[in-house]
This record gives C-alpha cells, structure tokens and sequence, in this order.
C-alpha cells in the first residue's frame, strides 16, 4: 500500500520525465551495487577463482551452474520428447520469449511511451537497440553475482571456516547478503537500488494506464474539452490504476507459491495473460487484413482465457496426459499456444470495405 501511494503522489510531481531520469538513476545505483557485491563476495570466498569456477562446473548435485542453454528435448518424456515443463531452454528462447520480447518492446505502453519522448522514429529504434545492448551486461553482472552466492552460501566445502551457516530465503539472497554481510554504507546502497525498483516501476505503470485511458478512451467518447479538463481526468486516471495495480499485487502475494517456481518465472507468467491477446491483435493487424472491434475484443479475452485453462492446476483437473504423467506447462508455451488462440479468434472478423472515392470527390 506504501509503495502504491508513493507511486501515485510520484507521478502526479513527476509525469514521464520522473520515469525516465529515475530509470536512469536506479541502473546506476542497482549496477554499481551489484559490482561492488562482486568484488565483496571475491574477498570474502577463501578460494582462487579457478577453484570458484570449478566448483561451479562440478556441483555435488543437480546441472552445472555454468550451463548456458539446454535443448529443451528429453527422450524419457511425452509429446515427442518435449520437456513442456522446462521453462528456459533454446526451443522456449526461440518460441516463447520472442512473443515476450515483442510484446514488451512493440505493444506495452510501458515502453512505448518512452519511445514516443524521442525526437523521430529512428532516435526511438536506436533507444529500443541501444536499450537491449546496455542490458546484456548487465543481465551478465547479476549473474556472476548469483553464481558468487551459490559459493558464499551452499557451498561450504570452498568457504571453509568463513561459511556463514545460515540459508537465505530463496526468493532475497541479495537483500539477506547485503544486510547481514556487507558494511552499513554499501548495504544501504545496495538495498536502495533494489527498493528504487518499485517507486520506478509503479510511476511507469501508472503514467502508461493513465495516458491511454485519456488518449484511447475518453477523448474519443468526450470532445470539445479543454487540456484542463482532459489533466484532471488523468490524475483521476492515475489514482484508479494505481488502485487496480494495488489490488491486483495484493492477489499475486495470493497466488505465488515460492516452493513450486521462482519469483521471476512467475512474474513472467503474469505477462502472458495480457500479451497473449495484444499479440493476436498485433498478429492479425499486420499480416492479415481481416479483424474488427468486436473480434479483436473478444480474442483478447479469448487470449486471457487460454492462459487461465493452461495454467498446471487447471490442467490436471482435466486428466487428459498419460497415466502417471504430470502436465505441467512452462509459460513459454502457454503464451505460444494462447496467442495463436488470440489471432485465430481476431481473424474471425470482417473490416468493413471503404468505398473508393469518386471522380469529382477526389479532383474536387
């Protein structure tokens, strides 16, 4: 509720500058904190970094740490030896994630709306480029830093005397390493780069929900007002998102179980229930030229649906796989399957033929 109201009083003083500068400001405190833990960890690990990275390649159980990519393909399995459950492999990178990437980089208004600040067309193609470019490092910088805590706190036949004896919960091994590890200045630097997350990602919210209920919505059913009016609908706006956005993070505190999935996998399982039908809009708009009003609504809802009835709790209500086989879907492959139910259902639609202009209309 804090960072709800925080969030909402944030944007009413800032708009779309306070986001960006923020953005800007936080990937320079979380980035500097996290290569700072780096050189923290190396210190504290009482291990040269070959025996660190063999430790690594060699885990007492389970895969290598260092293992870039799997196929995704398991002979024990069914379905032809697809591992439906495996979240991230190459065939969820190629499938999956691309959907993901397009939906969040081409249709969320939350990027979006950081693109049409740029001066022209290319400045936002070149943000958009530069922006995935600036983040493969520093996806790299996190995990080195994760792979350091996997040493520092499982591996206590490298740490030796200086292991810590204690296991961090699995979903804030940074945040337990910096309160309890590290020394008071860079501990609060850590811990507020990782806390300027949610301020930053509220205000983006807020300013993106508001912008396209005034712009997409209520000016289309209300013309003729001045700016005034129109500002004081999108403050009203803001408070309503925000509430909505409040709401529904108190039912995903509901819905996330720490002990059958990771805090990220289920924050982009959350994703697909929207971008599933944005895609089939996206799809069928620009490769087809079928599709109205009411069958892209419907395939949005359609899209939202599949997802829900994919879900693995649902699915094994239906008890439809083999004997002693469990079915549980990765996200990667719900979004493939809903979107193509999303498109499939928004090309169900006819547009209306506009009829060529006349001779004198158009000379006239």
């Amino acid at each position: 509720a804090a960072f709800i109201i925080f969030g909402i009083l944030y944007t009413f003083m800032g708009g779309i500058s306070s986001a960006i500068w923020t953005d800007v400001i936080q990937v320079g405190v979380y980035l500097g904190a996290a290569v700072l833990a780096i050189a923290f960890l190396l210190h504290r690990i009482p291990a040269p970094l070959g025996d660190i990275v063999h430790a690594l390649a060699n885990p007492p159980s389970g895969p290598p740490k260092l293992t870039v990519m799997t196929l995704g393909l398991d002979a024990s399995k069914p379905w032809l030896g697809f591992d439906i459950s495996k979240e991230f492999s190459l065939l969820t990178v190629t499938t999956g994630f691309v959907l993901l990437t397009l939906a969040s980089y081409g249709m969320d208004q939350d990027l979006v709306q950081r693109m049409l600040t740029c001066q022209n067309a290319a400045k936002g193609a070149r943000s958009v480029i530069s922006g995935v470019l600036v983040g493969i490092p520093a996806v790299c910088i996190f995990l080195v830093l994760g792979l350091l805590l996997y040493i520092f706190y499982q591996r206590p036949d490298i740490m030796g005397g200086a292991f810590p004896g204690y296991k961090p919960p699995d979903d804030s091994p940074f945040e337990t390493f910096a309160y309890r590890e590290m020394n008071g200045g860079l501990a609060g630097l850590f811990l507020a780069g990782l806390f300027a997350a949610g301020p930053a990602g509220i205000n983006s919210g807020l300013n993106s929900m508001a912008s396209t209920f005034v712009t997409d919505i209520y000016q289309s059913r209300v013309k003729g007002r001045d700016e005034t009016h129109y500002l004081k609908v999108g403050r009203l706006a803001v408070v309503g998102a925000g509430v909505v956005l409040g709401l529904f993070a108190c039912l995903c505190i509901v819905l996330y179980d720490p002990e059958h999935g990771t805090l990220i996998s289920f924050a982009l399982k959350m994703m697909n229930y929207a971008y599933a039908g944005l895609l089939g809009m996206f799809f069928t708009a620009l490769f087809t030229n079928r599709g109205n009003t009411a069958s892209v609504t419907v395939g949005w809802f359609a899209g939202f649906l599949t997802v829900l009835l994919l879900e693995p709790s649902i699915l094994h209500m239906w008890k439809f796989y083999p004997k002693g086989k469990q079915f549980d879907l990765a996200f990667p492959w719900q979004l493939v399957i809903s979107t193509l139910v999303a498109t499939a259902v928004c090309m169900l639609g006819t547009r209306k033929k506009i009829a060529a202009p006349s001779i004198a209309t158009s000379t006239s």
